[in-house]
């Protein structure tokens, strides 16, 4: 499975509103091992995720802090400048790079 950060809400995350008017805005981030991540919005409450030549959709899940996507075998948790993405029982920190 992968994990993937947390976006928006109240823990510093970002929402489909922080980010743009556009749900096309592309963020990215650089996961060490894993590679390059990248993520866009394609509704107020659900991402696609592209990381390792994979596709990942991951509705929104309840999350503490920050915002918490869960899908597809994957999971990204982010907050702020930072994210963490589990693929499999491999852990991979991340940072934003735009």
């Amino acid at each position: 499975s992968v994990v993937l950060g947390t976006f928006g809400g109240r823990g510093g995350g970002l929402s489909a509103r922080t980010i743009g008017s556009s749900f096309r805005d592309v963020e990215r981030f650089d996961c060490g091992e894993a590679g390059p991540l990248e993520f866009r919005f394609l509704g107020p409450e659900t991402i696609e995720v592209m990381v390792g030549g994979e596709r990942y959709i991951m509705p929104r899940q309840q999350a503490a802090s920050g915002a918490r996507y869960v899908g597809d075998g994957a999971e990204f948790w982010n907050k702020g400048d930072e994210a963490l993405l589990v693929i499999g029982d491999r852990r991979y920190e991340c940072r934003r790079v735009n």
